[in-house]
């Protein structure tokens, strides 16, 4: 993988430096929103500003300390883009964000570098997951075994690229995404192989700070016996569901890819609600009627809580989520057994466990 690098683009590198100004202007077809949104890392903290869009295009300048992960979201879509200090153009159609051309930032050439590599193993594993759906039940444990090794290898690229570039924004925004979605052992993994220098930038203390929680999330840790209100005001002991296996859902009536994934956790759990399994949905609203009316709207029956903390609730907190929707499987005990299942892996989970 080394000698796919460009030395040219290793001079982008995650520290912090006096601020710059970047300029992006989008050109994007069939964007009839007024507004779009922009999150993006300062530097400091994750910050999301409203862009105006006029005749499909729109314009938004920010001064940043470097480069840094930003995500465009719009017609009820994301893409992620890198950007830097400069001018840097976006162009493409609607129907397809994540194809959007971009010109002007070095390091986001360079980011495709690293996904060209991972492009064969996510198209087998994305074939993989399609057969489960539809594949006799004696084939699927083989199929399972072939996806948790695309896994490990998807996993183990990521660290190849990181090794090879431990100061890179690119990589720093790796070992982020691997804290948020994998384990404990493997983000602490990711999070050694960095540089000294990426790990004292505010974004590299703030990933450390993201792992010291994940301990809370480690496979086999048992869930604490916490106690939450329920809509009507009446407290619910997590303790109650021993004896089930139970998928925690944090999720919030203002969460956009919460609510759309709320039809997916509402199929799974009609299909298994009567194979020893419910949902407990951990709600990060501090608003009671939103709350009270996403429950209605999306239709879900399941037990919810939320001591309306918003984004301080205290089971998040004590489990370090940042960002949702996020998920913690429990088995009978309320010990973990797997985390941030959603989509199709929620699916394959649980005929894993109930289909035998």
């Amino acid at each position: 993988m080394k000698s796919i690098l460009i030395s040219a683009l290793l001079m982008v590198i995650c520290l912090e430096s006096n601020a710059q100004q970047v300029n992006v202007q989008g050109d994007i077809k069939g964007l009839t929103e007024n507004k779009i949104s922009i999150l993006y890392h300062n530097g400091t903290e994750f910050k999301i500003d409203t862009v105006t869009v006029k005749d499909e295009k729109f314009a938004w300048s920010q001064m940043l300390n470097g480069p840094t992960l930003a995500m465009l979201r719009f017609a009820n879509q994301s893409t992620q883009i890198f950007i830097e200090p400069g001018l840097i153009k976006l162009k493409g159609n609607v129907t397809a964000p994540d194809t959007l051309q971009v010109t002007g930032s070095k390091v986001n050439d360079y980011s495709r570098t690293l996904y060209r590599k991972l492009d064969d193993l996510n198209k087998k594993r994305d074939s993989i997951i399609e057969h489960l759906s539809r594949a006799p039940e004696n084939e699927k444990p083989k199929l399972r075994l072939k996806e948790a090794a695309l896994d490990s290898e998807i996993i183990n690229r990521k660290y190849t690229f990181i090794k090879a570039d431990p100061s890179n924004i690119v990589s720093l925004i790796l070992v982020l995404q691997l804290a948020n979605n994998e384990g404990y052992d493997t983000a602490l993994k990711a999070y050694n192989l960095l540089s000294n220098a990426a790990r004292s930038t505010n974004l590299g203390k703030q990933i450390k700070d993201d792992i010291s929680f994940l301990t809370n999330k480690r496979i086999g840790v048992k869930m604490p016996d916490f106690v939450q209100n329920d809509p009507n005001g009446n407290p619910v002991n997590f303790a109650s569901f021993r004896g089930k296996y139970v998928y925690i859902d944090f999720w919030a009536s203002w969460c956009i890819p919460c609510r759309a994934e709320n039809p997916n956790v509402l199929k799974a759990y009609q299909k298994h609600k009567d194979s020893n399994f419910t949902v407990v949905g951990v709600s990060l609203d501090d608003d009671l009627s939103s709350w009270k009316r996403a429950i209605k709207q999306d239709k879900m029956p399941w037990t919810m809580v939320s001591d309306l903390k918003g984004k301080m609730n205290e089971i998040a907190v004590f489990f370090g989520i940042t960002g949702i929707p996020s998920t913690l499987l429990l088995d009978p005990e309320g010990k973990i057994i797997a985390t941030d299942l959603v989509g199709k892996d929620l699916h394959n989970k649980l005929d894993e466990l109930f289909d035998k």
